[in-house]
């Protein structure tokens, strides 16, 4: 076995400032709940990091499609000395029944937590029948 440390594989770097390569940027699957009330749906997603301005939501076919992204996108990111948080873009694409509300879909952001209510339409709402 060697043991001569000029000869070994891996050796530290003496530098500790030495610039590494960050990770190449990252689209991600955010994990999510989902819960139903008798009016609406309510889907939460984890976002950490995702900047707000970012995060954009489109309902369109039958498909709720949400995007968002860390760090930043105009081309200015800082000259990291070292990084393993890099950046990342979310990505998450749900399917929505016909019992939704399109139009009356509303989100917010907040401590990294996108929540998303979904409002169910009338036909699809549950009602209480009175017996006469």
């Amino acid at each position: 076995m060697e043991t001569n440390k000029q000869n070994a594989l891996i050796k530290r770097d003496p530098d500790p400032l030495i610039k590494y390569p960050g990770p190449a940027r990252l689209t991600v699957s955010p994990a999510a709940d989902l819960f139903e009330t008798s009016d609406e749906f309510v889907l939460k997603l984890d976002l950490p990091g995702a900047i707000k301005e970012s995060i954009r939501l489109v309902a369109e076919q039958n498909k709720l499609i949400i995007q968002a992204s860390t760090g930043h996108r105009d081309g200015n990111e800082p000259d990291f000395l070292f990084t393993e948080i890099g950046s990342k873009d979310y990505l998450r694409v749900f399917r929505l029944g016909n019992g939704i509300d399109n139009h009356l879909i509303s989100a917010g952001y907040k401590d990294g937590v996108l929540t998303v209510t979904l409002p169910k339409n009338e036909k699809s709402r549950v009602r209480e029948i009175k017996i006469k």
